[in-house]
């Protein structure tokens, strides 16, 4: 039987058996039956454990549990203004670029960071256009709430005050990854 190898084989719970002393010289090997064994330095496949693999909808059920999570953690900790909140033509403003909101129970919520003294701030249009079109307006409410490495492990929430940086951190969050 064909054994296929993985680079980057998913992590798994398993059990594997080596013999002696000859564990640093074994590797890992998935077969494409979802069969795991070891292969031994000599290039001979010792034994073979079956590993079950997760279920596509297992795993759609936990990103939705955890989406629902985050996104309540997200309500109960940020300030948010609701269209009546606001002393300004919000809808208006969302449809400008110039601010977004996430949705609540069929409303808008404007995270209130986005606003000094009723008004929009300047800074957050320039995110907004150079940020991917393809984010939500969920995922734009966590990109600012996260910690990110182009601003030294800070939010960009954080460093509004340096537009340069920010700026620049939402431009490489649409660039590619090569590897």
């Amino acid at each position: 039987m064909a054994v296929s190898k993985k680079k980057n084989p998913v992590p798994s719970e398993s059990i594997f058996v080596s013999q002696g002393s000859k564990r640093h010289h074994d590797r890992t090997i998935h077969g494409r039956d979802g069969r795991v064994g070891v292969e031994s330095f000599a290039g001979r496949r010792q034994d073979t454990i079956p590993t079950p693999l997760p279920k596509k909808g297992d795993v759609y059920l936990r990103i939705a549990r955890k989406n629902a999570e985050l996104r309540a953690t997200y309500l109960q900790t940020t300030e948010l203004y609701t269209a009546e909140d606001i002393q300004g033509p919000s809808t208006e403003w969302k449809h400008e670029g110039r601010v977004f909101a996430i949705q609540h129970d069929g409303k808008d919520m404007f995270p209130a960071f986005q606003f000094a003294d009723g008004q929009p701030l300047p800074i957050i249009k320039k995110i907004l256009e150079v940020l991917p079109d393809y984010l939500s307006p969920w995922q734009t409410a966590f990109w600012f709430e996260s910690g990110n490495g182009w601003l030294g492990g800070k939010t960009p929430r954080e460093c509004l005050k340096n537009e340069s940086k920010v700026i620049d951190a939402a431009e490489h969050l649409g660039n590619s990854v090569v590897g």
